[in-house]
C-alpha cells in the first residue's frame, strides 16, 4: 500500500506538500483514540469499586467516587468532541485543498501534451475525469494515509489493554481478523475493477451530454429529440448496469464484514462469559473487554473497507495516469529562439501521413510575404498544412523553414509567438468582446485593442452594440453572428502581431458582404504578414499568391512542378497580380 501512496504522489506531483496537515490529523486522531480507550477503564472501575461493592463502602464515599469518575468522563466526551470537529475540518480542508492542486496540475499537463494525443480521448471523458476521479484518487492521499496509520494505532493500544486484562481471552476474540483480510484481498480485486467500468461509463455519459449540447441546433432543426433520447438511454443504461452491479458486488461485501462485530462478540459471550462465571474474571473486566473488542475491531473493519477503497481510488488513479502519460509536445529547453524577418515559408519534401493514409509525399512549396491562397477540395491536406507549419502536428520527414530556420530546431513557443492561426470554426471564450481580443495580447492597452479591432474592420459593429466592446459574447461566441466571430478572431490575430498568419477556411460560412470585409482587412495586414489562406475557392478581385493541393498531396514533387512553378524540385505559388 505504501508503494502505490508513493507512486500517487509521484505521479499526481503532490508528493510532500500536505505533511503538515497529515500529521496534525495523525495527532488529533491518536488524542481522540487514546481518550477514548479511557472509557471503559473508568466504566470498569465504577462496576468493580462502586456498583459492586455498593455494600461494603461509606454511602458518601460511594456517591463521591462516582461523581469523580463522573467528571472524568465528561472531560473526555468533550475533549474527544473537540478533537472529531477539528479532525473533520482538518480532514475536509485537506480533501478540498489536494484535489484542487490535482485538478490544476492536470490541467497543466494537458495543456503541454500533443494535440493528437489528447484527440485520443474524448472531451467530455476528460472532463469526468478531472471532475470525478480526482475526488477518488485523492482520497489515498488525504484520507487513507491517516486511516491506515490511525487504524493500526486503533488495532494496537486496545489489543494491549486485553493483552493486559486476559491474554487468553484476547487471542481467542481476534481470530476472525484472518477471514477478514482474506474477504478484504478478494473484494478489493473486484471493487476496482467495477469501479472502473462505472468511471468509463461515467465518462461516456460527460461525453454524450457535451456533444448534445453543442448539436442542439441540429436536434432542433432535424426533430432528432426521440433519437437522442435513445442514444442516451443508451448509454445511461451502460451506466445504470455498472453501478448496479457495483452496488451489488459492495453489499455483498458488507454483509459478510457484518460478521466483523458478531463473531467476535460471541466468542466473548461464550468464553468470558464462563470466566466471569467461574470467577476468572470480574464483571467490570468482562464489560470492558466487550467495549475494547468493538474498538478493536473498529479499526479492523475500517481497514477491511480501506483495501477495497483503494482498490476503487487505483481505478480512478489508472485513468488520470493515462492523461498524465499523454505524449508531450517534445520542447526541448535552450533552443534557439525564431526571430522573423522576412517571413518567407519553404516547405521541403515533406512526408506526412494520418491513420495508414499518405496526405504528403516528397513535398515542397514556397510561402512569401503578402497574401498566399492554399486551394484544395476536402481532404487535400489544407488544414494539415497550416496545423505543421505551426507545428502542432510533426512532419514524418522532411522540413518547414521559416527564413530560413528549421522548426524543428527552433523553441516551439518562440515560434507560436510568430504565428496567429484562425479555424473554420472560430473559438471564443465566454466573456467580452475586449477580452476575447485581448487575449491575443495580454500586456496589450485599450488603444491597440480598439486598433486591432480597426484592423479586423471590427470596430463598426461592436461600437454599434449597447454594450460596445463590454458585450458578452456567450458560450463560444454563441451571441454573435458568423461573421462577427471571424472579425473578432481576426482583430485577436492582428493584436497578436504575429509576422504569420494562417487562415483556414475562415469566409467559408459567413455572408458576401463579411467576406468583403475580412478579405479587405486582410489585404490591409498582409503589407508586413506572410497571411495563407486556405479555402476551396479563389476570391474575386484579390491579388495574392496561388498555390493550389487538388491532385498533388500524394504525388512527388515533379508533377506539381511541372504544375506550377519551372524549377524541378521545388515550387512557389503563382501570383495574381
Amino acid at each position: 500500500m505504501i508503494k502505490r501512496i508513493r507512486e500517487y504522489q509521484k505521479t499526481l506531483n503532490v508528493s510532500g506538500r500536505y505533511q503538515r496537515y497529515l500529521i496534525l490529523l495523525i495527532f488529533i486522531n491518536a488524542a481522540s483514540m487514546i481518550f477514548s480507550l479511557i472509557n471503559p477503564l473508568v466504566l470498569k472501575r465504577l462496576i468493580d469499586n462502586v456498583f459492586s461493592s455498593s455494600g461494603d463502602i461509606d454511602k458518601n464515599v460511594g456517591i463521591n467516587i462516582l461523581n469523580y469518575w463522573l467528571a472524568v468522563l465528561v472531560i473526555v466526551f468533550a475533549i474527544s468532541a473537540v478533537a472529531t470537529y477539528l479532525s473533520q475540518y482538518i480532514s475536509g480542508k485537506l480533501s478540498a485543498t489536494i484535489s484542487d492542486d490535482i485538478r490544476s496540475d492536470l490541467f497543466k499537463e494537458i495543456n503541454l501534451k500533443r494535440l493528437a494525443a489528447i484527440y485520443k480521448i474524448k472531451s467530455g471523458d476528460i472532463v469526468s475525469r478531472i471532475m470525478n476521479d480526482v475526488v477518488l484518487s485523492q482520497e489515498l492521499i488525504s484520507t487513507y494515509v491517516v486511516r491506515l496509520i490511525s487504524g493500526i494505532m486503533g488495532l494496537i493500544l486496545p489489543l494491549v489493554i486485553m493483552l493486559t486484562l486476559k491474554w487468553d481471552l484476547a487471542l481467542i476474540c481476534i481470530m476472525p481478523t484472518i477471514f477478514y483480510s482474506v474477504i478484504s484481498w478478494i473484494y478489493g480485486n473486484l471493487l476496482r475493477d467495477k469501479q472502473k467500468r462505472v468511471l468509463q461509463a461515467t465518462g461516456n455519459i460527460t461525453s454524450f451530454l457535451t456533444e448534445s449540447l453543442s448539436i442542439m441546433p441540429l436536434v432542433k432543426v432535424f426533430c432528432l429529440e426521440d433519437y437522442q433520447k435513445g442514444r442516451f438511454a443508451s448509454v445511461g443504461s451502460l451506466y445504470r448496469d455498472a453501478s448496479i452491479d457495483m452496488s451489488k458486488t459492495i453489499a455483498s461485501y458488507i454483509s459478510i464484514s457484518s460478521l466483523n462485530f458478531f463473531v467476535p462478540i460471541i466468542l466473548l459471550l461464550w468464553v468470558g462469559g464462563r470466566m466471569t462465571l467461574e470467577g476468572t474474571i470480574t464483571i467490570g473486566t468482562l464489560v470492558a473487554f466487550s467495549t475494547y473488542v468493538t474498538q478493536f475491531f473498529g479499526p479492523i473493519r475500517d481497514l477491511s473497507n480501506l483495501w477495497p477503497n483503494i482498490k476503487r481510488s487505483e481505478a480512478a488513479f489508472e485513468r488520470l495516469r493515462e492523461i498524465v502519460d499523454l505524449d508531450l509536445e517534445n520542447e526541448i529547453h535552450n533552443r534557439e529562439g525564431l526571430v522573423v524577418t522576412q517571413g518567407k515559408i519553404v516547405v521541403k519534401d515533406l512526408a506526412y501521413s494520418y491513420n495508414n493514409e499518405q496526405i504528403f509525399d516528397n513535398f515542397n512549396v514556397t510561402f512569401d510575404r503578402g497574401l498566399n491562397f492554399l486551394i484544395g477540395d476536402n481532404g487535400s491536406g489544407k488544414s494539415t498544412l497550416l496545423h505543421l507549419i505551426s507545428s502542432i502536428y510533426k512532419p514524418h520527414s522532411g522540413r518547414i523553414e521559416i527564413d530560413g530556420k528549421d522548426i524543428s530546431e527552433v523553441n516551439i513557443k518562440s515560434l507560436r509567438k510568430n504565428i496567429s492561426i484562425l479555424l473554420q470554426n472560430v473559438q471564443l471564450i465566454d466573456a467580452t468582446i475586449y477580452e476575447n481580443i485581448s487575449i491575443g495580447d495580454l500586456n496589450a492597452m485599450e488603444e491597440e485593442v480598439i486598433e486591432a479591432a480597426r484592423l479586423a474592420n471590427a470596430h463598426e459593429f461592436i461600437i454599434k452594440l449597447p454594450q460596445g466592446y463590454h458585450t458578452q459574447v456567450g458560450e463560444n461566441g454563441m451571441k454573435l453572428s458568423g461573421g462577427e466571430r471571424q472579425k473578432i478572431a481576426l482583430a485577436r490575430a492582428a493584436l497578436r502581431k504575429s509576422r504569420i498568419m494562417l487562415l483556414d477556411e475562415v469566409t467559408s460560412s459567413i455572408d458576401e458582404k463579411s467576406k468583403k470585409s475580412i478579405y479587405a482587412a486582410l489585404s490591409n495586414l498582409s503589407k508586413d504578414r506572410t497571411i495563407i489562406i486556405a479555402t476551396h475557392e479563389l476570391p474575386q478581385g484579390i491579388k495574392g499568391g496561388i498555390f493550389d493541393l487538388n491532385d498533388l498531396r500524394v504525388q512527388p514533387s515533379q508533377t506539381a512542378t511541372a504544375h506550377l512553378a519551372p524549377s524541378p524540385g521545388e515550387f512557389g505559388p503563382k501570383r495574381r497580380e
